[in-house]
């Protein structure tokens, strides 16, 4: 599944997290293929932070949703953090070195931003009005404005 065809947050996280997988498990074995699969890892995840941040947290600054100031700041907070982690890892994977301390860093990071997300965003976005028009958003964003260059 392409994560523009993901209908729930849910489905977007398992989308990237199962080709982190797949990367993990063709390291060894396909380092080429390896490489192809942290590509679409790095854009998916690249693509799921922009879209957050350019369309969801505007429906959440809405009035109807209260106060989510603060926890639109801890989440961009944390995807500066994982954007930072996935140069990290970027470097490793480039250059075929060793990464299994910069997956696991990443995996940390990218597990506790779920929960964050899975307890306090996306319960307030799916019940608003505007999600479904969201969700067809995510294919609105442009590759060019992606961090990581794989």
């Amino acid at each position: 599944m392409k994560l523009e065809d993901s209908t729930s947050f849910e489905d977007q996280h398992k989308s990237i997290n199962r080709v982190f997988k797949e990367y993990q498990d063709q390291k060894v074995a396909d380092i080429k293929k390896a490489k192809e699969l942290f590509s679409i890892f790095a854009k998916n995840l690249q693509k799921h932070m922009l879209w957050e941040e350019r369309v969801l947290f505007p429906i959440l600054a809405k009035d109807n949703h209260g106060n989510h100031s603060h926890a639109i700041e801890i989440i961009k907070d944390e995807h500066r953090k994982i954007l930072q982690l996935l140069r990290d890892l970027y470097m490793k994977v480039s250059k075929n070195e060793e990464s299994s301390k910069e997956e696991e860093n990443l995996i940390n990071a990218l597990i506790k931003h779920e929960e964050f997300e899975d307890d306090v965003l996306y319960p307030a976005i799916d019940m608003d009005s505007d999600r479904e028009e969201a969700f067809q958003a995510l294919g609105d964003i442009p590759e060019e404005e992606f961090d990581v260059e794989c």
